[in-house]
């Protein structure tokens, strides 16, 4: 072993311990706001725009010029489902709700409302793109 476990290095060769109320690591976060993150950065990267991995992502901003249309709601749904369950499989989407604006066709704003088993929490990201933004 490189580094002995009381070093002060030990997380950077084991990471940090969960179980210990001494471990120095005040940089954890709320585990729910985590999942938020990860489930913002699946949303948002564009396919292809993440090295190694060019199936990673949704890519909303890809479909902020689509018809507003059901074929075209139904394609991201699709994706957030088909992403979600390949990248993020510890949650669960429990509703995606998916609209326009009202004065602009081309905006989007998607919220998907999802549940975590792991730490019994439930939560929604919100994610818009108004046309004149």
């Amino acid at each position: 072993q490189f580094f002995d476990e009381l070093s002060p290095f030990a997380d950077v060769a084991y990471g940090p311990n969960l179980d210990s109320p001494i471990d120095s690591d005040e940089d954890l976060t709320d585990p729910l706001d985590q999942v938020k993150q990860n489930f913002r950065t699946l949303l948002l990267t564009r396919p292809g725009e993440k090295l190694g991995d060019p199936e990673f992502g949704i890519g909303l901003q890809n479909f902020l010029f689509e018809m507003n249309s059901v074929e075209t709601k139904s394609q991201i749904s699709s994706r957030i489902k088909s992403q979600t369950s390949i990248y993020l499989s510890y949650i669960q989407i429990t509703s995606i709700i998916i609209d326009s604006f009202e004065d602009s066709d081309n905006g989007l704003y998607v919220a998907v409302n999802y549940f975590v088993p792991q730490i019994n929490q439930q939560d929604q990201i919100v994610v818009d793109f108004p046309e004149n933004q």
